[in-house]
């Protein structure tokens, strides 16, 4: 687990929006919205009292952060010594 330093609450903190704003466009299906509550309570203790995120929070919050920084990455135009 990364440590809760002020860049990974922001990171987390990004990457959790991201992710939400994404599942609110996904139909209403039982998984999407079991996703969407587990992150956004995730998000609500990181925003409100980091300390206290369950080993289970700080996993999705990584995995959030994860994600989105490999979909950054794949977004990225190729850079000039790749062409």
């Amino acid at each position: 687990m990364q440590p809760l330093t002020p860049t990974f609450i922001r990171r987390a903190e990004l990457a959790a929006t991201r992710v939400l704003d994404g599942l609110t466009g996904l139909p209403p299906e039982p998984e999407v919205l079991d996703a969407t509550r587990q992150l956004r309570g995730a998000l609500q203790v990181l925003q409100s009292q980091p300390e206290a995120l369950t080993w289970s929070q700080r996993g999705l919050l990584e995995t959030a952060v994860e994600r989105c920084e490999e979909l950054q990455g794949l977004l990225a135009p190729p850079s000039a010594l790749q062409a």
